[in-house]
C-alpha cells in the first residue's frame, strides 16, 4: 500500500508463480516476507492452493508474519497452532492461513494434512537457518512436511554463502535428491572437517556443490536489492575497567583454572581435555557481567552479583544523559537480564521484552497469551510508548522489527557470529539517520581479546578457539589471559582485603593463607572426608563430572598403588568414596548427599562460598610464587 514493489521483490513473486520450491536466501532487510505473504495470496485467489501454512519461531509468527498477513492479505483468516484449544478450533473451522512453530510441527503436520489435500498446501518456512542437525526433530519434522506439501518455500535472512554445510539440510527440504538421499554420504563428499572446528571443501569439490545448490537456491544480497540498504551504523567500543573485587574474582577463576591444567596427578591432563572450555570461558564472561555462579545440585545453579558492575553503572550514566533515547539492550545470560531490568525499574523508565511479560504476568498483568504480550511490547517500542527493549540475543535478535531504536546496546557478546549479526540488523530499517552500536567490554578481558576479535571478523567464535587451543594448548591460553593486561579502577584503599577480611569473619579463621592451613581447619570443622572430596573436585564444571573424577581419583587400585594394603583404612575409605561417586552420579544427588553417603558433614551454602574463596587465593598465592615469575622471565 501506497508504493510499488522493489524489483527483487517482484523477481522473487515472479518465481513463486512459476516455481513450485525453492530456497530463497534473501538477506535481510530485503523485503522477504511481504513478498511471501503476497505469493502466497496470489496462489490462493489462483485458486491453486487450499491453505497457506507458515512454519516460523513463535514470537515472529506473533509479530513480523502476523502483521504482514494484516498488511498485505488482510482478508486472510488465519490461527496459530500452540495448543489443544487452537487445533480444535482448527478443526472446526475453516482458515485460509495456519501458522505453527518449528518445536510444534510433528503435532500440527498430521492435523494438517488429514483436514488438507497436501497436493493443495503451500508451506513457507521462515528463518530455516534454525534446520541444522538432522537428527534434530525440528528439521525431521520440516523434512516430513516437505516430502508431502506441493509448495515448498524456505526462507533464510542468515549470509548462506559461508555457511555452505548449513545448506544440507534446508535444500533436503526442496529436493533430496540433489545431494542424493543419504544425508552423511553426501556431507562426506563434499566436506571434511579439520579437527579444530572447521568444516571445509574437499579439493575440486567446491564448484559442484554450488552448481547444484544453485537448482535449489534463490540468493539476494543486501547490496543486490533495489531499496536503501538501512541506516548507517556507527560502531562504539566501550572499554571498561574492572571493579578491584570483580577482577579478583576474574583473576581467581583464570589462576584456578591454569592450576587444575597444571596438575600431573589424578589424570588431571585427562580431565582437562574432557571438560567443555566453552563452559570455562563462560564462567569468565559472568564475572565481566557482573556476577558468579555456582551449582548448588545437578542442573540448579545459585547466582551472586557482585558488590559493583561497572556495565549497570555505565547504563545508568548513559541514561541520565540521554533520558529520551530509544534503545535496544542485547545480552547473554538471564541473570545481566535481570540486572538490566533492575536498573530501569529503578530509573523509571519504561521497558519491554521477555523479561518485563513475565515480570507483569506474575503481577496479574495479562493480555492474552505471553507471547501476545510480547508482541504488544514490540508494538509499542515502535509507537515509542517504550523507551527500551530488552533481551538475549538469541531470543530477541531474529527477525524482529525494532526501527524506532537510535540506539544498540550490547551488555555482553556470545559466541555465536550469526546471532550476533542477526541482533545488529533490527534496528537499521529504515530511510534515513543512524545508529549507533555500542559494545560494552572489560578491558582486556576475554570480551575484548577474544569474543569480539571473532565476531567483528565474522568468524565462529567455537572454531576460531578450537584452533587456537589445538595449536597452544589449554594450559598456555589460559595463562595469556591470566597475565592480560586488564583495565582496572583505581579506588583508594585495598578492596581486595575486604573480601579476605569478610571471609575470614564468616569461616572464623584466623590462621594463614595457605593451602595446607585452611584444609587443616576444615577437618577440625569436622569436614575432613568433604575437603578431601573438594580438593579431588577442583574446578569441575559440573557435579556429574565431579563424581566422575572421584570414582577415578579413588578407586580401590589407587590404594594399593600408593602402598595400602586390601584391609587397610585408606583402602577401605576409597572403595567406600568411589562406590559412593558412583552412585551419587547415577542417581544425580546433590554434593551434600553424596558427602553424607561417606559419613562426611557438608557446610551450608555460604560458609562453603567463603572457604572456597580462601582456598583459591592461597592456590593463588602458591601460583604467582612458583609459576608465574618464572614464565614472565621467559617471556
Amino acid at each position: 500500500p501506497g508504493r510499488e514493489w522493489y524489483y527483487q521483490q517482484e523477481a522473487a513473486i515472479r518465481l513463486i508463480d512459476r516455481v513450485p520450491s525453492f530456497l530463497a536466501a534473501m538477506q535481510q532487510r530485503v523485503g522477504k516476507t511481504p513478498t511471501f505473504v503476497v505469493g502466497a495470496r496470489r496462489k490462493y485467489e489462483n485458486d491453486d492452493i487450499d491453505i497457506v501454512v507458515v512454519v516460523s519461531t513463535r514470537r515472529l509468527l506473533r509479530t513480523a508474519w502476523r502483521d504482514e498477513f494484516d498488511m498485505y492479505w488482510p482478508k486472510a483468516q488465519y490461527t496459530i497452532l500452540e495448543s489443544d484449544k487452537t487445533r480444535q478450533d482448527f478443526i472446526e473451522r475453516e482458515y485460509d492461513v495456519v501458522m505453527t512453530s518449528f518445536e510444534s510441527l510433528h503435532k500440527n503436520w498430521p492435523l494438517i494434512r488429514m483436514l488438507h489435500d497436501p497436493s493443495r498446501i503451500m508451506l513457507v518456512a521462515d528463518e530455516t537457518i534454525k534446520i541444522k542437525s538432522p537428527h534434530s526433530r525440528r528439521t525431521q519434522a520440516m523434512w516430513a512436511a516437505c516430502s508431502e506439501a506441493r509448495y515448498r518455500y524456505l526462507l533464510s535472512g542468515a549470509p548462506v554463502s559461508r555457511l555452505h554445510a548449513d545448506l544440507f539440510p534446508q535444500i533436503f527440504c526442496i529436493d533430496p535428491g540433489l545431494f542424493g538421499l543419504n544425508y552423511g554420504a553426501a556431507e562426506r563428499f563434499f566436506f571434511w572437517h579439520t579437527g579444530d572446528g572447521q568444516t571445509r571443501f574437499r579439493r575440486d569439490r567446491k564448484h559442484l556443490f554450488h552448481t547444484i545448490a544453485d537448482l535449489a537456491v534463490w540468493r539476494c544480497t543486501r547490496g543486490e536489492s533495489e531499496q536503501f540498504k538501512g541506516r548507517e551504523t556507527v560502531t562504539i567500543n566501550e572499554r571498561l575497567p574492572f571493579d578491584p573485587i570483580q577482577l579478583q574474582c576474574y583473576k581467581d577463576l583464570l589462576r584456578n583454572y591454569v592450576a587444575e591444567y597444571l596438575s600431573e596427578d589424578d589424570g588431571g591432563a585427562y580431565y582437562s581435555q574432557a571438560t567443555n572450555i566453552l563452559v570455562q570461558l563462560g564462567r569468565l564472561r559472568e564475572i565481566c557481567g557482573g556476577f558468579l555462579s555456582y551449582e548448588t545440585e545437578p542442573g540448579k545453579f545459585e547466582r551472586i552479583r557482585l558488590p559493583r558492575n561497572p556495565k549497570i553503572n555505565w547504563l545508568r550514566q548513559f541514561f541520565e544523559d540521554h533520558e529520551s533515547t530509544s534503545a535496544i539492550i542485547f545480552c547473554e545470560y538471564n541473570e545481566e537480564e535481570n540486572q538490566i531490568g533492575d536498573l530501569l525499574d529503578e530509573l523509571g523508565i519504561k521497558w519491554g521484552g521477555l523479561l518485563k511479560v513475565a515480570r507483569e504476568r506474575k503481577e496479574g498483568i495479562k493480555s492474552g497469551s505471553s507471547d501476545d504480550q510480547f508482541a504488544d511490547h514490540v508494538k509499542d517500542f515502535q509507537a515509542g510508548e517504550l523507551q527500551v527493549f530488552v533481551g538475549k540475543h538469541s531470543s530477541i535478535g531474529h527477525g524482529l522489527t525494532l526501527n524506532a531504536a537510535d540506539v544498540e546496546i550490547f551488555y555482553s557478546l556470545g559466541f555465536n557470529s550469526d546471532n550476533y549479526d542477526q541482533a545488529r540488523m533490527r534496528a537499521v530499517g529504515g530511510d534515513t539517520g543512524c545508529v549507533l552500536v555500542y559494545h560494552l567490554m572489560m578491558g582486556g578481558s576475554i570480551e575484548e581479546s577474544k569474543i569480539y576479535k571473532s565476531l567483528s571478523s565474522r568468524q565462529d567464535m567455537k572454531a576460531t578457539l578450537l584452533k587456537d587451543l589445538n595449536r597452544r594448548g589449554y594450559e598456555e591460553m589460559f595463562k595469556e589471559m591470566e597475565l592480560a593486561d586488564l583495565l582496572v579502577e583505581e579506588l583508594d584503599g585495598l578492596i581486595v582485603d575486604f573480601l579476605e577480611e569478610e571471609a575470614r569473619k564468616v569461616l572464623g579463621y584466623e590462621g594463614p593463607l595457605t593451602e595446607e592451613a585452611l584444609e587443616g581447619f576444615a577437618n577440625r570443622q569436622g569436614m575432613d572426608i568433604f575437603a578431601l572430596v573438594k580438593k579431588t573436585i577442583g574446578a569441575s564444571l559440573s557435579l556429574k563430572d565431579a563424581y566422575t573424577r572421584c570414582m577415578r581419583a579413588f578407586h580401590p587400585d589407587r590404594a594399593i598403588g600408593l602402598g595400602y594394603s586390601k584391609d587397610s583404612k585408606m583402602y577401605n575409605l576409597y572403595e567406600q568414596i568411589a562406590k559412593a561417586a558412583n552412585h551419587a552420579k547415577a542417581e544425580g544427588m546433590s554434593l551434600g548427599g553424596f558427602v553424607g553417603l561417606i559419613g562426611g558433614k557438608e557446610p551450608d551454602a555460604n560458609w562453603q562460598k567463603w572457604y572456597d574463596y580462601l582456598l583459591r587465593k592461597a592456590r593463588a598465592a602458591d601460583y604467582n610464587t612458583n609459576i608465574v615469575p618464572i614464565d614472565r622471565r621467559i617471556a
